[in-house]
């Protein structure tokens, strides 16, 4: 799995891209090699002015599909854990239905000669 973490107007300290990076493969190492990516975006919507002003963006990918989830609050670690986990929560529903969609087998093209 790729990993990009990006910050904008939030400093991402060592700290807090253990804390991603924990979260992550927690929420994830279920899934294997099924997610390809992952790219979390922290952003301080409101600069110093304070309130629900920071806003976690996470996007995972894998072959054939992507799960997009955003959210805000105040404080970046209660942000980062409920984004997480409604990220796994979405990242399930996504896999089982993939695996729940019937494969048709392919039948052979019978062409009368008559």
């Amino acid at each position: 799995m790729r990993l990009h973490i990006e910050g904008d107007g939030i400093r991402i300290t060592q700290t807090l891209e253990r804390n991603i990076r924990r979260r992550l493969d927690f929420a994830l190492r279920k899934y294997g090699s099924q997610v390809q990516t992952v790219t979390v975006r922290l952003t301080d919507v409101n600069g110093p002015r304070g309130g629900v002003d920071k806003r976690c963006s996470i996007t995972v990918g894998g072959s054939g599909w992507d799960v997009f989830v955003e959210d805000l609050d105040s404080d970046v670690f209660v942000l980062l854990s409920r984004s997480v986990a409604r990220m796994s929560r979405s990242v399930d529903r996504k896999i089982k239905r993939a695996r729940s969609v019937p494969s048709v087998p392919l039948r052979a093209l019978v062409v009368d000669s008559n």
